[in-house]
């Protein structure tokens, strides 16, 4: 009898798919129909084959209902499997008719609560199932409808992205967060930028820089605008300060604070790395108090980078973070004083499978001072960041590789093209379970037989964006405060139906 419960749902839902507008497709409704099958199969043990059979209304109901929405359809469909069921395997009576009937209204009425109860919170006008069935909407077929809301939430903001370019590479510090998610916003700005670079012949590492998911763009139609500006300065690369180099510095501080300092003559690159702690995005506000110390020294644009290279293991110290960062002043002040030189620049990619790695490239970059002959070499590796010792243990692999002094960091750029809004949700940290000698041994080579350029340009301008702001922490919090009310109030649901059709069970006899 289960057996032909399961084939009435999977031709239900298959013609359903078929006549509606619906989440649902041929993997989805199959999987729905099995899972609705073996839980009337455990309510059939304990309240017997009619009450588990009228039960499974009630779950079928909460997934139609959660993929598209309360509508008549949404609510008339789940019933068919239960009346077609009867009656094909049963003598059809009133007292069957009357059980699905009820079971089907209580199912109804209930989810329709739910459904009011967590409406009743809204961002801009959106209800948090609004903005919960655009999310599934993403999730399940791509559509990018959240958009919409995303631009609601956004305000206009200074944008100061800087460029940095050497022979045929390129450093492209965009002032942006690459989230929310998946397609949506600026998620695949790295790789749209990667792309239109590689069109004109060019390498180009898109760094990360402060700030978070309110660093993000509302809609993913305005990455290819921000493209578009940084094509424009690669095209004008004549036009760009052509930077020398004073010198390159690592220091530490407290909760396991770490910075590298790349000082030129106009800008200074600050990367930032926590090992045994780890970074999950460092605070905009924090880069704006690092812009107000820089100026007041006169001390040209300081751009933190945000390493990303360490799972986030607890809580990071803002404070011991800014007492490292005044430290790191202080180098980039004697630095400053000494004679700067033309840096000689080489770089390197190879492909590698690594778990997380995103693109299945990673990159490095070898800085080098003439005159001193300090090095800086940097690994990139575009992904959501990194598993805890990989850094330290590439790191390890590159001083090996080469046998002298030099100052090495690793970085991902924290893309959300692959994950969700969380660094829980979906994550894919980047990994590697074997061979991580072999590959860092083979990039370092190819980066050694490449010869050195000696230009480096810096390029910033400012640029007026929309931007999430705090919009991306009001959708956070309302789903925060909605989606684990409504999961508990649904299980309610999922365990009474049971117990009010046996009620009417009992009623009818």
């Amino acid at each position: 009898m289960y057996f032909i419960f399961m084939i009435i749902q999977t031709f239900v839902y298959m013609i359903y798919t078929n006549l509606s507008k619906t989440l649902l497709n041929n993997k989805r409704f199959i999987a729905l129909s099995i899972v609705s099958t073996l839980y009337a199969i455990g309510l059939d043990y304990i309240f017997g084959f009619n009450i588990g059979l009228a039960s499974s209304i009630a779950l079928q109901t909460i997934v139609i209902v959660g993929l598209d929405g309360p509508n008549l359809i949404s609510y008339l469909t789940p019933t068919i499997p239960y009346f077609g069921t009867i009656t094909i395997t049963q003598r059809v009576n009133k007292s069957l008719i009357v059980l699905g009937a009820l079971t089907s209204i209580y199912t109804v009425i209930l989810n329709y609560l739910i459904y009011k109860c967590i409406s009743r919170y809204n961002v801009n006008g959106f209800s948090s199932f609004e903005i919960g069935k655009l999310f599934l909407e993403n999730r399940l077929k791509g559509s990018k409808e959240i958009e919409n809301v995303f631009e609601k939430l956004s305000k206009l903001e200074v944008i100061k992205p800087c460029l940095f370019i050497s022979d045929r590479m390129a450093i492209a510090y965009t002032d942006l967060h690459y989230g929310p998610f998946y397609n949506t916003g600026s998620s695949e700005l790295p790789n749209l930028m990667i792309k239109n670079f590689e069109n004109k012949g060019y390498c180009v590492f898109v760094l990360h820089g402060a700030g978070s998911h309110d660093r993000n763009l509302p809609k993913s139609d305005l990455n290819q605008v921000i493209i578009d500006k940084f094509v424009n300065k690669l095209n004008r690369v004549e036009e760009g300060f052509i930077d020398r180099l004073h010198g390159i510095f690592h220091v530490e501080g407290d909760d396991n604070w770490e910075a590298t300092g790349v000082v030129f003559e106009k800008t200074t690159l600050l990367f930032l790395s926590r090992p045994y702690g780890g970074i999950d995005d460092i605070p905009y506000h924090i880069q704006q108090w690092l812009d107000l110390e820089s100026n007041t020294r006169d001390l040209g644009r300081i751009l933190i980078i945000d390493s990303h290279n360490w799972e986030l293991s607890n809580k990071p110290d803002y404070n011991a973070l800014k007492t490292l960062l005044l430290k790191s002043i202080e180098h980039i002040v004697e630095m400053r004083k000494s004679e700067a030189s033309e840096p000689l620049v080489r770089y390197a990619c190879i492909d590698t499978d690594l778990e997380g790695l995103i693109g299945g490239r990673i990159c490095g970059l070898e800085l080098v001072k003439k005159d001193t002959n300090e090095k800086f070499i940097l690994l990139y590796l575009r992904g959501n960041n990194m598993e805890k010792y990989l850094r330290n243990n590439i790191i390890r692999l590159v001083k090996d590789f080469y046998k002298d002094n030099v100052i090495v960091e690793v970085v991902s750029n924290d893309e959300h093209s692959e994950t969700g809004i969380y660094s829980y949700t979906l994550y894919k940290p980047i990994r590697c379970k074997r061979g991580l000698e072999n590959i860092i041994s083979s990039l370092m080579k190819k980066i050694s037989m490449t010869m050195y350029s000696s230009n480096w340009v810096t390029i910033c301008f400012e640029d007026k964006v929309p931007l999430l702001q705090d919009g991306a922490y009001k959708l956070l919090d309302i789903l925060r405060k909605t989606y684990p009310r409504t999961a508990i109030l649904l299980i309610i649901l999922l365990i009474t139906t049971p117990f009010f059709a046996k009620l009417i069970q009992n009623m009818l006899i």
